[in-house]
């Protein structure tokens, strides 16, 4: 997601005027009801990442959990290529 991100802040600033987390809330709040369906499909497999260091302390990022976060992301990527594989199959 990370690594998306990156790569399509521009774009998302183009169109959305804003990269910022809160503003862009904002600017999702003000799409219109007619094309929130579009919308939502678009967005379909965002994930909200948020700053690990607001949580320190908090049992969910302890070291034993943290420490398979490189794994899950990989898993994701590699989970992300299986379902472009499936979905250009289907087309």
């Amino acid at each position: 997601m990370m690594d998306w991100l990156i790569a399509h802040r521009r774009a998302t600033e183009d169109f959305w005027g804003t990269s910022h987390p809160g503003e862009f809330a904002q600017a999702l709040l003000l799409t219109p009801p007619e094309s929130r369906g579009e919308l939502q499909h678009r967005l379909e497999h965002l994930a909200l990442i948020v700053n690990p260091a607001h949580y320190t302390g908090h049992p969910a990022l302890a070291p034993d959990t943290t420490q398979h976060w490189g794994t899950l992301y990989q898993n994701y990527l590699q989970q992300d290529v299986i379902d472009a594989k499936s979905s250009h199959r289907r087309t």
